[in-house]
């Protein structure tokens, strides 16, 4: 008579069976021992998708739990992540998870990440991602805390995220109107252009010498008591432009991604 038997926890069973009786008397019981051996924990990786970006750019950041070689769930999953300096969870957070159940903790601009009570079945695998930022041009390595388990420590996982530089403002500039008579008036436009960019660009600061014979307006407006060339500026800073000079200047600027 066969049966098959399992044993979800480590140990040895032993086993006493009843008395086998039969038409020619009693054979008395029988034993055996079951030996089961704990189950190892679950591998822990990490990576970044994609390993590189552009300054301020956002990458997702995934830890794939497998229990592929276990026979039994792995339960009470945890583990935290402290990233590097100068990283941190994006806007938006984007945290999610394929294990079952289980806590996320990602808050947006925080440099910790963690993940608590969580399972995954027997013979399968599970991740838990995370979106995450940088603005240093830099290789950030990263490495987290241990994964604990049901099953045991499974250690900690490791991952390196690169950030490579972000394209410098696009810099033109115009007259409006293009064409004016002797003693007329056009407005010169210097445009800085940070579209292309994840991040706001600081410390903006250029000086533009005008073509001979051409000066800053001197036809002075009024802002309160102060009589001030007709200069503007949205990239904040500081604006020189003063009336009957030959240049034009801007430092201290910022302008938005």
């Amino acid at each position: 008579v066969s049966v098959d038997v399992t044993q979800p926890t480590s140990g040895t069973s032993t086993n006493l069976t009843g008395d086998l009786t039969s038409s020619l008397g009693n054979s008395g019981t029988a034993t055996a021992a079951l030996a089961v051996t704990g189950a190892t924990a679950p591998t822990f990786v990490k990576a970044f998708v994609p390993a590189t970006i552009v300054q301020g750019e956002v990458s997702t950041l995934t830890f794939t739990i497998d229990n592929a070689a276990a026979a039994v769930e792995a339960s009470a999953l945890a583990f935290s992540d402290t990233f590097p300096s100068g990283m941190t969870i994006a806007s938006t957070p984007g945290a999610t998870t394929t294990c079952s159940s289980g806590s996320l903790n990602a808050a947006a601009g925080t440099n910790m990440f963690s993940y608590s009570g969580g399972t995954v079945s027997s013979g399968a695998s599970c991740q838990v991602s995370v979106n995450v930022t940088a603005t240093s041009v830099q290789t950030y390595a990263n490495t987290s805390g241990d994964l604990t388990s049901s099953l045991g420590n499974s250690g900690t996982a490791s991952a390196s995220l690169s950030v490579t530089a972000s394209t410098a403002p696009g810099f033109s500039g115009r007259y409006t109107p293009p064409s004016i008579p002797q003693g007329g008036i056009s407005r010169l436009t210097l445009t800085i252009d940070n579209s292309g960019a994840s991040i706001s660009a600081g410390s903006l600061g250029f000086t533009v010498n005008l073509p001979s014979g051409v000066t800053v307006d001197n036809s002075p407006r009024k802002i309160g008591p102060t009589s001030l060339p007709d200069a503007s500026s949205t990239c904040n800073g500081s604006v020189t432009a003063v009336g009957g000079s030959t240049s034009v200047s801007l430092s201290g600027g910022t302008v938005a991604a």
